[in-house]
């Protein structure tokens, strides 16, 4: 009969795994007569030579030192800075997150959904851009121009 645990039980064994792995088996995916998939070993790949042919590369004192000898290509093009603590750190963070996106959809007037052709996916990859400002009916402020009037109050 299956042993089955709970939180305030016994606990399950615990089995280490084998962290010092230097190689991986490599699968590709066929399918039988019937269509079923399954897989075949394809090959080994020696993963710890992998890492350790980049390891001048991701070296931080040879990273600082390419920098002050003038190499700009060590530091990322375009970085960018984000707060990141609205992230979702779950799944069910991330559904829950997509799922109120799809109820403000729902919520919008059938006209503005039909816009998106009734897709909120659509609606929700378009967010942001001028086309979903047009779309929703939303304006940009135009910045505002000055009449510069003369000395008689003319202008």
């Amino acid at each position: 009969m299956p042993k089955f645990f709970t939180a305030y039980g016994e606990k399950p064994p615990t089995i280490p795994n084998n962290p010092g792995n230097k190689e991986e088996v490599t699968y590709s995916e066929r399918r039988n007569e019937q269509g079923h998939p399954y897989l075949v070993k394809t090959g080994v790949r020696n993963t710890y030579e992998e890492r350790q042919s980049m390891k001048g590369e991701y070296d931080i004192y040879n990273m600082l030192e390419r920098y002050a000898n003038g190499d700009n290509s060590v530091m990322r093009n375009n970085a960018q800075y984000i707060d990141a603590t609205a992230m979702p750190s779950n799944f069910h963070e991330a559904y829950n997150i997509m799922t109120s996106q799809r109820e403000k959809f729902e919520a919008l007037p059938v006209e503005i959904k039909q816009k998106f052709a009734n897709d909120w996916v659509q609606w929700a990859a378009q967010s942001g851009t001028s086309e979903w400002l047009e779309k929703m009916g939303i304006q940009k402020d135009e910045p505002v121009k000055e009449e510069v009037s003369n000395e008689n109050g003319e202008s």
